[in-house]
């Protein structure tokens, strides 16, 4: 019988070999601990609204570092033992040189996790899914595992205009590597697939591991005679994925990335909320934090909130599919505030 698991992760930088991560910057170095704590509130919030929407659910934490006992005041450990999370501590085995790209170095933990979920499951029809942390559940996902099953892997894609450059490369690019690297000629642009949501069986897992491992020697040698190569787990993902012609976008009626900023970004539209998932890269700061402080005063009262109160409570502070006025004021007047007295001491 297949079983189903959410994952999520944490990779800590280490002191000395931090990277860079443009959502974060304010939050000091990817080694400190005001930084992932960020990151740890990010990880409970998921797990905690998984639970509720889904409460037979397998939830699994990969990650390279030690669970710490409390955040805030609030008991890691008591939480995740009380929402049977499993914690899975593997080494970051794929990780880039200094040299290689500046931004995102952890995201090729990924790599190490597929592994690792590879050798957890003996069932080629387990399914997996990987998001990244501030991603949020918002309802049961019955129709998402039923469809991982039978597909064997959901893709959720990403339509940017063929020389937008995403960490480095444009699809147009990917295609120059894509081409170098398989010895052919594409007759199309490849497909881009966002790295916050992987969902695979175990049979598509192997294809995809053992590819990446003949791959991994190739991007490295690449990076050392300064070619295009692929700079995240976005860029290696979706050409693995063309690779064993797994391409197909039937994860994104499931989840969407959601550009919440209300002054700068926002692509957020009315029913984004009937989303399953939301990935809110902007809110991992803001509002997931807020959701952090309210969901686990009392995790058992969270749990069992009735779902109607308890989504309303996800809306209103992950400003989806709207900003309720007070969120737009507290969060556009400290910038506001900043502004004037930039400008009265430059004057």
């Amino acid at each position: 019988m297949s079983r189903y698991f959410l994952c999520t992760w944490l990779c800590a930088d280490s002191t000395g070999d931090e990277s860079t991560y443009s959502q974060m910057g304010f939050k000091g170095k990817s080694s400190s601990q005001s930084f992932l704590n960020v990151y740890w509130k990010n990880i409970c919030t998921l797990f905690l609204t998984s639970k509720k929407f889904n409460k037979d659910l397998n939830l699994i934490f990969f990650t390279n570092t030690e669970v710490p006992e409390t955040v805030d005041s609030v008991n890691i450990h008591s939480m995740f033992a009380k929402l049977s999370v499993k914690i899975i501590q593997i080494d970051f085995e794929y990780k880039t040189p200094s040299n290689y790209y500046g931004s995102w170095r952890n995201t090729f933990f990924e790599f190490s996790i597929i592994k690792s979920m590879i050798d957890l499951s003996k069932n080629d029809e387990d399914v997996f899914l990987l998001l990244d942390s501030d991603c949020i559940v918002t309802q049961d996902l019955t129709l998402l595992w039923s469809m991982g099953l039978k597909n064997g892997f959901l893709g959720y894609s990403i339509d940017y205009p063929l020389d937008h450059v995403v960490n480095g490369l444009s699809r147009q690019m990917m295609k120059e590597v894509y081409e170098e690297l398989d010895s052919t000629s594409l007759d199309s642009i490849p497909n881009y697939y966002g790295g916050e949501f992987l969902l695979s069986t175990i049979a598509n897992l192997k294809k995809i591991f053992l590819d990446f491992e003949e791959l991994w020697p190739k991007l490295l040698m690449r990076n050392e005679n300064k070619q295009l190569k692929f700079n995240t787990e976005e860029h290696v993902l979706s050409y693995l994925f063309y690779k064993n012609k797994l391409e197909n976008s039937l994860a994104n009626r499931f989840i969407k990335r959601m550009w919440t900023q209300p002054f700068i970004h926002r692509n957020v539209v009315p029913r984004d909320e009937e989303f399953a998932i939301w990935h809110l890269p902007h809110e991992k700061k803001y509002g997931i934090i807020t959701l952090f402080s309210i969901l686990t005063k009392d995790i058992n009262r969270t749990l069992n909130l009735p779902d109607e109160e308890f989504f309303e409570l996800l809306k209103y502070h992950l400003t989806i599919p709207s900003i309720p006025n007070w969120i737009y004021i507290s969060r556009i007047l400290p910038v506001q505030i900043v502004k004037k007295i930039y400008l009265a001491f430059s004057n």
